[in-house]
């Protein structure tokens, strides 16, 4: 009934939740290997400007991620 129906709800908020932090979390690792590869191609360390954004952004991603594969149920221990 009604509780099903809100159990069904809440799951599928957080893997809406976690499917745009993995997003999130893809976006920012294309930006730092983009930047380290075009670092590797051209010396020129502007681009390790870019290597350093998107890691940073990628481990703030990966943070974020952890809350909510442990409020997924099906992966609790």
């Amino acid at each position: 009934g009604a509780r099903r129906v809100e159990q069904v709800s809440a799951a599928l908020r957080l893997e809406q939740q976690s499917l745009e932090a993995l997003h999130d979390l893809l976006f920012a690792l294309q930006d730092a290997e983009a930047g380290r590869r075009g670092y590797l191609l051209t010396g020129d360390v502007a681009h390790l400007e870019a290597y350093r954004t998107g890691l940073d952004h990628a481990r703030a991603q990966a943070a974020a991620l952890a809350p909510l594969g442990a409020a997924d149920p099906d992966t609790a221990a």
